[in-house]
Formats: C-alpha cells, sequence, structure tokens
C-alpha cells in the first residue's frame, strides 16, 4: 500500500490476519469497510483509502445486475458418531491489541453420507469469573462477526496448510472455503458452519464415507472481548489436539491447563505448562506447547494465563 510498513506491521496495527492484508493488497479480496476505514487510520491515508472504498461499493452496487447466486446447500448432520478429528492442530498469537487464531483439523468421515460442512464455534468473555460484569461489558462489546475477519482452508496436509497461512501466499497449498455464521449469535458467542464449497468456483468438495480432508480457519479477536482464558470443548472424538500459545516474552507471562470434566474443573488439577523462547525479526516470543492424544466428544481443556504486571 505504499506505505512502508510491512504487512504483518499492518496487520497487527488494524488487526487482522496477515494474509488478508496480501490479498487486498494483491487486489485478490475485497476489503472490509473496516478494514478500509482502519487501514486510513493506520496509514494516515486523510480519508482518501476509504473515500475509495465508497466509491468502488457505490460503482460495484450500481453495475451487479447478475442474479444472485443460489445459496449453499443446508449443511449434512455430522454427529459424534459421523465425525472424527484424526489431528487438531490451535495456534493462538497475542498481538498489539488483539489475539490471532488458527485452527487445523485432519477430519474423517466415519458415517454412511457424504458431509458438506464442519461447524465452528467462537466464544468470547473478558471477565470469566464474574458472570454480572461480563453481562453488562459485552452489552457495549458484543461479538461482531465481520470483525473477526474469518476464513476457512480446504488442504492437503496439516504442514501444507500450516506453511501456506504462515507464508501469506496464494498458491496450490489451499484453497479457500465459503462460510456463514447462522447458528447462534448473542454479545459472546458466534456460531455457524464452514461449508465445503470453493470461494471462487463455487465447487462442491464433500466429505465422503471412509475419506479425509484437511481443513483450517482463521479469526482475530480484539482486546475488548477477551480474557485471560482459551478452551477447547470438543464435538468429537479426537485422535490428537495440539495448542501452541504465543505470548511477547516482554509480558512475562505464565499459563495452565486443565481438563474439565461434567462441568466439574476440580476433578483435575491445573498444570503448568512451560515455555519455550523463540526469536523473530520483529518480535521474541514465549512458546507454550501442549498435546493430548486419543480424546473423546465433549471433553474440555481449559488453558488460562497472567500477565506479570496483572493485578
Amino acid at each position: 500500500m505504499g506505505s512502508g510498513l510491512s504487512q504483518d506491521a499492518l496487520a497487527r496495527q488494524i488487526p487482522c490476519h496477515r494474509t488478508t492484508v496480501a490479498k487486498v493488497e494483491a487486489g485478490s479480496m475485497k476489503p472490509t469497510a473496516r478494514f478500509a476505514r482502519r487501514a486510513d487510520i493506520v496509514l494516515r491515508a486523510g480519508g482518501k483509502i476509504l473515500s475509495d472504498w465508497q466509491q468502488y461499493e457505490e460503482r460495484r452496487t450500481r453495475l451487479d445486475t447478475a442474479p444472485a447466486p443460489r445459496s449453499a446447500p443446508e449443511p449434512a448432520p455430522s454427529g459424534p458418531r459421523s465425525m472424527r478429528v484424526v489431528r487438531e492442530r490451535t495456534l493462538l498469537a497475542r498481538r498489539e491489541t488483539s489475539y490471532d487464531l488458527t485452527v487445523m483439523r485432519e477430519i474423517e468421515n466415519r458415517g454412511e453420507e457424504a458431509i458438506n460442512a464442519f461447524p465452528i464455534r467462537v466464544h468470547v468473555d473478558a471477565f470469566p469469573n464474574d458472570a454480572a460484569r461480563s453481562r453488562e461489558h459485552h452489552r457495549r462489546h458484543p461479538i461482531v462477526w465481520e470483525d473477526l475477519d474469518f476464513h476457512a482452508w480446504h488442504a492437503s496436509s496439516l504442514e501444507d496448510l500450516e506453511l501456506w497461512l504462515q507464508s501469506g501466499e496464494r498458491g496450490e497449498r489451499g484453497t479457500e472455503l465459503m462460510h456463514r455464521a447462522d447458528q447462534l449469535i448473542t454479545d459472546t458467542v458466534v456460531e455457524g458452519w464452514i461449508l465445503f464449497r470453493s470461494v471462487d468456483h463455487r465447487e462442491p468438495l464433500p466429505l465422503h464415507p471412509g475419506d479425509r480432508a484437511v481443513i483450517g480457519h482463521t479469526y482475530t479477536v480484539p482486546d475488548p472481548l477477551w480474557g485471560p482464558w482459551y478452551q477447547r470443548h470438543l464435538k468429537y472424538d479426537t485422535g490428537r489436539l495440539e495448542v501452541e500459545l504465543r505470548f511477547p516474552r516482554r509480558l512475562n507471562t505464565r499459563v495452565w491447563v486443565q481438563q474439565l470434566t461434567a462441568g466439574r474443573a476440580d476433578l483435575h488439577p491445573a498444570e503448568r505448562v512451560t515455555p519455550h523462547f523463540e526469536s523473530a525479526p520483529q518480535q521474541d516470543w514465549a512458546v507454550w506447547s501442549w498435546s493430548a492424544t486419543d480424546l473423546s466428544a465433549h471433553d474440555r481443556y481449559r488453558f488460562e494465563w497472567r500477565f506479570a504486571d496483572a493485578s
């Protein structure tokens, strides 16, 4: 965008995922109003970016006379017995004013019918231990689907998908998938579907009985919505679960993980997770890696953290 800022730096300040900045700059993705507004502020464009976006929207609205595309098919049911997650890998990274999340799964259809969607759920709670305060806070700061910068992909392997997402480059490693939020939307929860259908060509990519597929999604949650915790509530039997939490090393973060069974956290004491450290050109990271195997549907694992300067 001619600002001198790197894609990573611009993504951190908007905030959004780096792949979004790459796609907007390449012209392969139309920015949202929020993206245009924040980019205009961050790049000190004096309203030009937002004005250009508004003119584009007006022109597109006038010229778009093509018939509306047919709606995607209703997602096929996928109960705990019809689906198995072979491996799930979650990456959570703390940014300056937000959290970036990436969830990747290798899934297997164990049922007798093709599956054409996977359920998604984004749950936020800034004050999980104070229901009244949380309710009041999220009435002022509700979760908004359009602001999550949600994207989903289909790939040939988890390793290919992770490399593709890290590089931010378009190529053969991944196919962008359609998605929608329509099951549940409240102040703190969004539920919907990743549809097994490509964005570019609306090509169906059903998961047939006995087959496996790799899918992943990314989203960004701004600070006012997030709390010092992340929870995995498993919907399907899972062969291996991997969670990686990244915090800037300067925050001096402590992390715990706890298994929750039937809503009773006291059955499994919290376990301190030991970090390792990584350096990058612009950031020193403290990285917590945790994994478990042979997990059952409805198992829950909760990660909590505290910064050294927190009261």
